[in-house]
């Protein structure tokens, strides 16, 4: 039994894209950031979709299920990433499908955030699989995600009755923020080199994978040089009136970018990306200070 969770229906946030066909590992080798080999069924991955530039136009948590790949993100740019992932199909024995319906996600948080439950996924990405219901243990304390068949996922849901289904989305959000989980938006596509949103420091880049669609720039930052910008999180002790991809400034000068945020009981947590030789310099945003911390992997 799921006891002392609280779970969220994502089906409005995220979308899953599902990528099949005899062709589909190699396909998603030359397009992502990670690994595609490191998916298995009891193993997800993060991974990053670059234009040829080096910069993010997608990020995903990708799941094997069935003989298919499963490519979960936010719902506002999936029908951009199914275009753009389709140019590159060519002669690929490759399908991409938009899986509106047939497949369902939810979000659970354990909210003594100490589970000590033996069904449950320990290790970071570790994926239960569930017949076509499968849990994975996502970044940050008592976070997992549920992806499957609707019919699957419902009746893991009406199995566990203490599960408080429909919870408000931004007690998720808030947790996926703290937990420095990024995610990319319309308004921040083409934004942000990986590196800036530490996809190398939370193992969604693979430098030894071989070419993939902007892995030159990728590696240059890697082999060159650290990274000039960094993801962090922060606070704001009152309800900001900033959106997402809009610049901070310190002195007239643009040292970053809003990478995500949410307004809860009040006060704003947000991921910033941020100059590193900035960080120690006294942050506002809308007159309000900011409180950074770095992300813990």
């Amino acid at each position: 039994m799921l006891t002392n969770f609280l779970s969220f229906n994502l089906n409005q946030t995220y979308a899953v894209l599902e990528v099949s066909g005899e062709d589909a590992a190699t396909f998603l080798q030359g397009q992502l950031t990670n690994d595609i080999h490191q998916v298995t069924n009891q193993h997800a991955i993060y991974s990053g979709f670059c234009n040829p530039k080096g910069r993010l136009i997608g990020f995903f948590i990708i799941i094997k299920f069935n003989e298919s790949y499963l490519l979960i993100l936010p719902r506002s740019i999936s029908e951009n990433i199914h275009k753009k992932l389709s140019m590159y199909i060519l002669r690929s024995k490759v399908k991409l499908t938009m899986q509106d319906e047939a497949i369902q996600i939810y979000g659970l948080l354990d909210k003594n955030k100490n589970s000590n439950n033996e069904a449950l996924p320990k290790n970071h990405l570790d994926v239960l699989n569930l017949n076509e219901c499968h849990m994975i243990k996502l970044q940050g304390v008592g976070r997992f995600m549920l992806v499957g068949s609707k019919d699957a996922c419902q009746a893991l849901i009406h199995e566990n009755p203490e599960l408080l289904v429909n919870q408000g989305i931004n007690v998720w959000k808030q947790e996926e923020i703290l937990s420095g989980s990024p995610n990319i938006y319309t308004a921040t596509q083409e934004a942000f080199i990986p590196q800036s949103l530490n996809l190398d420091l939370m193992d969604a880049i693979n430098f030894k994978k071989g070419c993939y669609t902007g892995q030159e720039i990728v590696a240059r930052t890697h082999y060159l040089g650290k990274p000039k910008r960094r993801m962090f999180i922060a606070k704001a002790q009152a309800e900001l009136h900033s959106s997402i991809g809009d610049s901070i400034d310190f002195n007239g000068q643009a040292i970053g970018h809003i990478v995500d945020l949410v307004i809860h009981e009040g006060k704003t947590d947000l991921l910033i990306e941020l100059l590193l030789d900035h960080t120690d310099k006294g942050l506002t945003i809308d007159g309000h200070s900011i409180a950074l911390k770095h992300p813990s992997f």
